[in-house]
């Protein structure tokens, strides 16, 4: 890959709330093209969230994605599916702060990460 390689790239994105619950679901992929290399790869995800679970303004939520991977390299080199399986719960801590913890399979669910994060607003 050189740093003028012509390359093209497009993503889709959607998001639903189920009318009436506390339900939302959401969507995405991408597609990558390296036009000189002509290989390319692609990305999606998908989950829901419930909202105010337990108190309210939190929510939990459970979402699966693959990162960007161009299948056929991927199996020729012998990589792991980019493959990634989280939950998570987050609440808010204060007006503009949230706090969430998260757990994740990754890479064919062969690793297991706990995630901590504080989120602030300005």
């Amino acid at each position: 890959m050189e740093e003028d390689d012509r390359e093209e790239a497009f993503g889709l994105n959607g998001e639903y709330f189920v009318p009436g619950t506390q339900l939302g679901l959401f969507g995405r992929y991408g597609h990558y093209r390296n036009l000189e290399l002509e290989e390319g790869g692609n990305t999606y995800s998908f989950g829901l969230n419930w909202l105010d679970l337990a108190r309210a303004g939190d929510r939990l939520g459970l979402g699966y994605g693959r990162s960007l991977s161009q299948g056929d390299l991927r199996r020729d080199r012998g990589d792991r599916r980019p493959d990634v399986l989280e939950a998570f719960y987050d609440f808010p801590i204060s007006g503009r702060t949230r706090a969430a913890v998260s757990l994740q399979g990754q890479d064919e669910f062969s690793e297991t990460v706990f995630g901590f994060r504080i989120k602030a607003s300005f």
